[in-house]
């Protein structure tokens, strides 16, 4: 790997997590803010136990999808990353900045760039 490629790689792993998180941000913003705007439409036209029932089953359906994006945007992120050819360690955070300062793995010491 090159270092043109190596800042490339890092460059769509970046981008990818920017393009991610706006993703998630545009879904579970709205989202969240409809849930509580069908909340108070509940309060009015619902009675006691079943507006409970549902309230409970809306929230839980929001969390289950925030947890699938946030898990969907982790793995994309992920995949994207540059890795150590020799032990294949994933390059993020401290290591990926102690591999552009060194030229070499953290984890194993191998050079990274020919």
């Amino acid at each position: 790997m090159t270092r043109d490629e190596f800042d490339r790689q890092r460059a769509i792993a970046a981008g990818a997590e920017k393009w991610q998180s706006r993703l998630l941000a545009a879904i579970v913003v709205p989202l969240g803010f409809a849930q509580l705007f069908f909340i108070k439409w509940l309060d009015t036209h619902a009675a006691s136990t079943k507006r409970l029932k549902i309230e409970g089953a809306l929230f839980l359906a929001y969390m289950a999808l925030v947890i699938f994006l946030i898990w969907r945007m982790v793995s994309a992120v992920k995949k994207m990353r540059p890795t150590c050819p020799k032990c294949r360690a994933a390059l993020k955070g401290m290591s990926e900045r102690m591999a552009v300062a060194t030229g070499k793995c953290d984890h194993c010491g191998a050079e990274l760039f020919s």
